[in-house]
Order: structure tokens, then C-alpha cells, then sequence
């Protein structure tokens, strides 16, 4: 048995002899209208992979596994907390997709997916390898395109030049450490991703926060990493200590009252990312912010905080099935969705969701956005 199948084997038999009872909770099937994607579908298609029944190599198969966000919401419904999003990723390593294949091969090469040289889109910022703290734009951050991406680092910087009444450093960012890895993760590549995780952990060597605007990116730092290479800020397997991570709205959030009255008047409502609320458990910081910045509290969703619905944006759905995410992203932004009080615009933490929200036609905006009276 290998270590992949051996770690799919509890939770792949726990859902496939389910009742299904978190249906409802998953974005992907509730936009899709298929019982394939459901949780308990995509599971029982590892268990049957996994125990000789089925390829997962057939193209069902891969489809079924590529359905899912990994937002958690169906193990907020879940009796056993079942891992369902980190175990349909898992199974994807054996799914071996031509997408996940040439990815691999992408970053391998450059490290970003994509091929990209993101170093070339930071020119111009200032960086100091050896500063207390430091921002680290992520890839979902800096790789929307040349322009809006150095136009959102630079908003990023200038709020937290704000917050902190200095200005902060852009971490060293070089061809080969310039993700955080989460698309090779979301692939179940785990040795791109402890690769990446230790030449990123040397290249952060110097500082002792990290700043990061992708919730993405701080699970990856976070949870993922201390699953895989070491707790806590000591050595892990390459020998190097890891910094604090925080997301921004965090390092932003004890400082609130310096964005006061930025955006008097405006009336947003709140979209709670999944790796930030869910899985992040950061709910105040954001409202706090928005509430400073346009004197009154957020309007939410029906369905918020940790029962909030995805916006589509994470797992590589979007690159997998575009018309399933901007679905998700339409159902999430629906008036069914935000409910009877209208708000001007709809304010989100993270810039995977607020992709996804663009793709599907609708307006969305950052918090940083609010913060400096841009929107």
C-alpha cells in the first residue's frame, strides 16, 4: 500500500458508506445539479479507485475529482470532521490529469504553474531580506496581470504603510520561490509542495512575520506546512525556521481606527473567503476594518461566517470547469444569497474570490479598496 492510498483509505470508506448528509453544503453540486459531484460521489469514486474497483485515471473519474473547491463547508456537516477537500486533492496525484501534469512540469521549471517570472512584476518595490516583517503577495495577488497586479501590491503596501506607520518591505521573490504552492497542493503534488515550502522558508529566513493578502497562502504557510515539514516557528526537515504568518486583514485589523471614515457612506457587504473564515477562523478583523472605513457595519450574507457558501475560486475548479465556478460565484452573489437589505458593492479578503466573482460578470472589490477610498 502506498503512503497516497494509505492516507485515503479511513476517510474515502467513512463517506462512501455515508447518508450523505452535507449534500447541500457543497457549493461545486449544488451549481453543478449532479449527484457525481456530490461529497459522498466524489468520495466513493476514491474508495473505489483505491480498492481496485475503478481507474480514477478514466476521465469520470478525474472530472468527479476535480469538482471541489476544498471550502470545507461539507466538513462543518460532518459527524467524524472528515477531511474531504485535502482527500479529494490527495486522490488527484493518482487521477494524473494532462492539466496536473503539465503543472507539475510548470513549476518545477519556474515555480509558478503557469511559467510565469512573477520577480519581474515586483521591479520597483522596496525589499530588505533582513526587515522584522515583510509581504508576500502570493501569486493570486501579483499574477491577475501585469497592470492590476502591481496596482493591487502597491494598495496592499500603502495600507499596511498606513496600519503600521512605516513602510514594509516586499519579500525576495525569485523564479523557483514565487508561490506558496497551493496549485501544486491542490493537485496532490506534496513533494513540489514541501520543495517549495523549504526554499521559500529560506528565503523568509531573515524575517519574523510574513504579511500575506491571499488566505491561500497563509493555510499554506500555516497548516499545510506544519503538516508536512514541522510545528511551530522551529526547524522542520530542511533545518530552517519558518516566520509568523499573518493575512493582511489580521496585520491590518488591530489598527482599524487609522482607515477612519476613508469610505463615510459606502455600504458594503462581507464575502468570508473559506481559507480565511472556515478554515482561518478570522471573522472580526475584516468586518472591523469595513466598519472604520465606512462608519457602519458590513451587511452579510444569509449565510455567513463559518456556514458561509463559496465563492468558487479555490481548488482549481476554475481552471477545471470556468462555467461551473462562475456559477458558484452567481449563486453566491445572488439576491436569494445576500438578502432583502441592499448594500453598493460586495467587499471580499481574498483575491481567488474575488477573481471568480469578476469571471462570472460580477462587481466585487478588496478590503484594501474600501480602506483607501478606492472603490
Amino acid at each position: 500500500m502506498s503512503d497516497v492510498d494509505a492516507a485515503l483509505a479511513r476517510p474515502a470508506t467513512l463517506c462512501a458508506f455515508c447518508p450523505k448528509m452535507c449534500r447541500s453544503a457543497c457549493a461545486v453540486s449544488e451549481a453543478e445539479k449532479r449527484e457525481t459531484v456530490t461529497p459522498w460521489a466524489k468520495m466513493s469514486i476514491v474508495h473505489l479507485g483505491r480498492t481496485g474497483q475503478i481507474s480514477l485515471q478514466q476521465a469520470g473519474a478525474q472530472k468527479a475529482l476535480e469538482a471541489c473547491t476544498g471550502c470545507g463547508a461539507c466538513v462543518e456537516q460532518c459527524a467524524h470532521g472528515n477531511p474531504v477537500g485535502e482527500t479529494l486533492f490527495a486522490a488527484r496525484s493518482l487521477a494524473e490529469t494532462p492539466r496536473s501534469k503539465r503543472f507539475a512540469e510548470e513549476f518545477k521549471r519556474t515555480g509558478d504553474v503557469k511559467g510565469r517570472d512573477l520577480s519581474k512584476l515586483i521591479e520597483g518595490f522596496p525589499k530588505d531580506p533582513s526587515a522584522k516583517v515583510a509581504y508576500f503577495p502570493g501569486c493570486a495577488r501579483l499574477g491577475v496581470d501585469g497592470a492590476a497586479g502591481r496596482t493591487a501590491v502597491e494598495k496592499d503596501l500603502r495600507a499596511i504603510e498606513i496600519a503600521f506607520g512605516a513602510a514594509v518591505p516586499v519579500t525576495t521573490i525569485s523564479l523557483g520561490a514565487q508561490c506558496c504552492g497551493y496549485p501544486v497542493y491542490a493537485d496532490g503534488n506534496v513533494e513540489l509542495v514541501e520543495e517549495n515550502l523549504l526554499r521559500l522558508a529560506e528565503a523568509f529566513s531573515g524575517h519574523e512575520m510574513i504579511v500575506t493578502p491571499d488566505p491561500g497562502c497563509a493555510h499554506m504557510f500555516s497548516t499545510v506546512r506544519e503538516t508536512l515539514i514541522g510545528q511551530g516557528r522551529g526547524p522542520g526537515k530542511g533545518g530552517q525556521a519558518f516566520p509568523t504568518v499573518v493575512p493582511l486583514v489580521e496585520a491590518l485589523g488591530a489598527r482599524a481606527d487609522r482607515f477612519k471614515g476613508a469610505s463615510a457612506g459606502l455600504v458594503v457587504r462581507y464575502h468570508d473567503p473559506c481559507y480565511l473564515a472556515r478554515r482561518g477562523r478570522s471573522f472580526d478583523a475584516p468586518r472591523k476594518l469595513l466598519e472604520s472605513a465606512t462608519g457602519q457595519r458590513p451587511l452579510e450574507f444569509v449565510r455567513h461566517h463559518d456556514d458561509a457558501d463559496c465563492a468558487g475560486g479555490g481548488g482549481l475548479y476554475p481552471v477545471s470547469n470556468p462555467d461551473g465556478a462562475k456559477e458558484v460565484a452567481r449563486r453566491r452573489a445572488s439576491p436569494q444569497s445576500q438578502g432583502t437589505e441592499p448594500a453598493d458593492i460586495v467587499v471580499t479578503a481574498c483575491p481567488s474570490a474575488r477573481k471568480n466573482f469578476e469571471r462570472a460578470g460580477l462587481r466585487a472589490r478588496d478590503v484594501v479598496d474600501v480602506l483607501l477610498g478606492e472603490v
